[in-house]
């Protein structure tokens, strides 16, 4: 009854009787050397036998020399094993897997210690309903290997220094799969729809891409700095409470979400852009830095929406040092969101000039914010804001530059603006005059429009703001409020 039973079994997970060796832990000992372990004796090291795992008295079997198998598979009810290597660590090192690839068909997570080496064939390696483990490296040698089912695969150790993925070679995960590096990958991992997880402080090598399809998403747990590109076709969703710095840039047709979950998240792409990103972006939770270009090259040319307009102010995009955009590109600043101008910002005032920046926000929230530098920020073009009802804010923290925020915007729309902050602010060009507005709390402003009379409806300053005007006139239509403020 019982070899009835391991028939059955192995029927299940698909695996010919003939090419299995079903390990019974029957021996005096855990060694997979140990003939008495086995049913019906000890199997071939020559790549022809599956290793098959149900129920057993001992759940670590051990080598203690490298092996050659066509596969590994784990049946349903199988407890958790723990594939080991040689408790010495002088040999036992490796598992060669053929083209039965390794399938995990039990509720419990598998463990595999050893480095597994993809030989002859590609394959797949399926994990139904619970995770399979690889405390180790994978070394593809010029395979493709293939991750399937709703458990989830996991490579690597986590210790510092260490591989996950060694190439050359390719890794796919399946639609509705999940694999989890955590060490250096030096292959290319294409996601079809499912989830990679990026969990290790380690950099990355060049020349590595990441390459997502529809419905896949991205993860990072711990702090990455990957020397690698993202290609996306479909839209991909970044996910994960780390941070990814991609240093070799963005590429495809694709679509990217930001939507970490109030995790804390932060994708950063930086590095050289031959060509712009032309597919939409949204930044529903987490952060997004726009980091470098090559001279000249938008990074991102298609729409952007920062935040969802739902739950706490979450959602950042900072555009920092050559973080290049093009004049036209007009981002959807959303009332749970803040679009910082970083660092260097003297490099973004130019490629934001003539641009337009539209934002629904209220008071502050939904805001600007222009980070210190010792260059000045600039903002030109069209300002939409249009509530009439509201105040979009733009808040200037102080650096060195003088002043920190050139604001030459105009504002068409019927709401108005509200600068705050330690900063210096500069309100000049003759497009500044409009329907809003304007509020400056505790900070120094200069007026310097050109042209006629101060067409504004009204100027309120407040706590303490110095107010400067350079040859200025108001309109008879304009109200002029100052609080606590000085000219």
């Amino acid at each position: 009854m019982r070899f009835l039973l391991l028939v059955l079994a192995i029927a299940f997970i698909g695996v010919p009787a003939a090419q299995c060796a079903t390990w019974t832990g029957l021996g005096a000992d855990s060694l997979v050397e140990n003939a008495a372990n086995w049913l019906g004796g000890l199997p071939a090291n020559d790549g022809t036998e599956t290793f098959t795992f149900f129920g057993s008295p001992r759940t670590d079997p051990t080598t203690q020399s490298d092996w050659f198998v066509r596969g590994i598979a784990f049946g349903p009810g199988a407890p958790p094993y723990v594939l080991q290597q040689n408790v010495f660590g002088i040999s036992g090192g490796s598992l060669r897997v053929g083209s039965g690839g390794i399938a995990n068909a039990s509720s419990n997570a598998q463990t595999i210690e050893h480095v597994v080496l993809l030989e002859q064939a590609n394959q797949t390696w399926t994990s139904t309903n619970a995770t399979t483990r690889i405390l180790n490296a994978v070394q593809l040698q010029n395979r493709v290997l293939t991750i399937s089912g709703a458990g989830g695969v996991e490579v690597g150790s986590g210790l510092a220094g260490s591989s996950a993925i060694i190439g050359p070679g390719f890794v796919d995960v399946a639609a509705g799969a999940k694999l989890t590096l955590r060490g250096v990958v030096s292959a290319d991992v294409d996601v079809l729809g499912g989830t990679l997880i990026v969990e290790t402080d380690e950099p990355q090598p060049p020349g590595s891409v990441l390459q997502f399809d529809a419905g896949s998403s991205l993860g990072v747990i711990g702090v990455h700095n990957p020397q690698l590109a993202l290609q996306l076709t479909g839209q991909t969703t970044f996910i994960g409470s780390g941070e990814l710095q991609v240093q070799n840039g963005i590429r495809g047709t694709g679509s990217l979400v930001v939507d970490c979950a109030n995790s804390g998240g932060t994708l950063g792409l930086g590095g050289f852009y031959l060509s712009p990103f032309t597919g939409s972006v949204a930044v529903h939770s987490g952060r997004l830095e726009l980091n470098g270009a090559q001279p000249g090259v938008p990074m991102l040319t298609g729409p952007i929406t920062i935040g969802d307009g739902v739950g706490v102010s979450d959602a950042e995009l900072v555009v920092a040092v050559n973080g290049v955009v093009p004049a036209d590109w007009v981002p959807t600043v959303q009332s749970d969101a803040t679009l910082h101008l970083g660092d260097g910002v003297a490099l973004i005032g130019a490629v934001l000039a003539g641009g337009a920046l539209t934002s629904t926000g209220a008071y502050q929230v939904g805001a600007v914010r222009v980070d210190p530098s010792s260059n000045t920020a600039t903002i030109d073009g069209a300002w939409n804001t249009p509530v009439s009802a509201q105040l979009d804010s733009i808040e200037v923290i102080g650096g060195t530059a003088d002043p920190d925020l050139r604001f030459g915007a105009g504002r068409p729309g019927p709401g108005g603006l509200y600068f705050f902050g330690a900063g210096e602010l500069l309100l000049d060009g003759p497009e500044t005059t409009g329907e809003g507005r304007i509020r400056v709390d505790g900070m120094t402003c200069t007026l310097a429009r050109s042209g006629s009379a101060n067409t504004l409806p009204g100027f309120e300053a407040n706590q303490s703001a110095i107010i400067a005007l350079a040859d200025q006139q108001f309109g008879s239509a304009c109200e002029l409020v100052l609080r606590g403020s000085s000219l």
